[in-house]
């Protein structure tokens, strides 16, 4: 029950609205909640915004509605979660790490590299690990390996066998609760609904996002830098959303 600790500006859209911000993070689930704390952490004025409330509510459930013209994607409508906490109020909070593969140009998708490289990233999976509070020693296979005496092999009959990490609590909602309530620079807006990006006057850099607030309001939200954080397919539809109005 994410209502005992929740804070929030529930109704003070129109004074966000009026405000610049350092950066506004669209999307209060995993990756949203991460960025924004860190941020705040470090001293920037963040506005997280969140098109669900504090707590389930199952009127958002058309926003969810999906269709898909291709193979069957249950993910597109299952394990999706419009809430402050994201989909980690529904997961068990079960983490495991890319590997250099992962980045690599394939055949079936040689349009689709990744701008990133494994080397660029790596470092960073300690400071998400210290934020979440994971033992830092056991960060890597081998380390856990060392640990419980344990023999493997990379590739046994053709199943890869690797190690995952489990959260403490897998509600990062609940995690955070503390700077969610008490983090002077971090603010977060539930119910308020991205509906496209915003670019100053020569379209070269994003300046805001307008949202649908829980009023009914559509208001722009203004900062020098946006996250999206809202998942792919959210994601997706916002960038394809803003690029169609813009050419109007």
């Amino acid at each position: 029950d994410t209502t005992e600790f929740m804070y929030i500006i529930d109704k003070g859209w129109a004074a966000a609205a009026s405000k610049e911000w350092d950066v506004i993070v669209v999307g209060a689930g995993a990756v949203g909640l991460i960025v924004s704390v860190s941020l705040a952490r470090a001293g920037r004025r963040v506005l997280l915004m969140e098109s669900g409330a504090t707590e389930p509510n199952a009127d958002q459930g058309e926003l969810n509605e999906i269709l898909v013209t291709g193979r069957p994607h249950l993910g597109a409508t299952h394990g999706r979660a419009r809430i402050v906490g994201g989909t980690t109020t529904l997961w068990g909070g079960q983490l495991t790490q890319f590997v250099p593969y992962d980045f690599d140009a394939r055949e079936i998708l040689a349009d689709c590299v990744w701008p990133l490289r494994y080397d660029e990233i790596a470092s960073a999976y300690a400071n998400v690990a210290k934020i979440l509070d994971l033992d830092l020693q056991y960060l890597t296979d081998e380390s856990v390996q060392s640990k419980i005496k344990c023999e493997r092999s990379g590739n046994t009959s053709g199943c890869e066998i690797y190690f995952t990490r489990w959260l403490r609590d897998p509600n990062l909602a609940r995690w955070f609760a503390d700077d969610l309530q008490n983090r002077a620079r971090l603010t977060v807006a539930p119910k308020c609904h991205a509906s496209q990006i915003h670019c100053g006057p020569d379209g070269s850099q994003v300046s805001g996002i307008e949202a649908i607030c829980g009023d009914g309001e559509r208001r722009i939200f203004r900062a020098r830098d946006v996250v999206l954080a809202c998942g792919t397919i959210e994601i997706s539809r916002l960038l394809l959303l803003s690029a169609k109005k813009s050419h109007n």
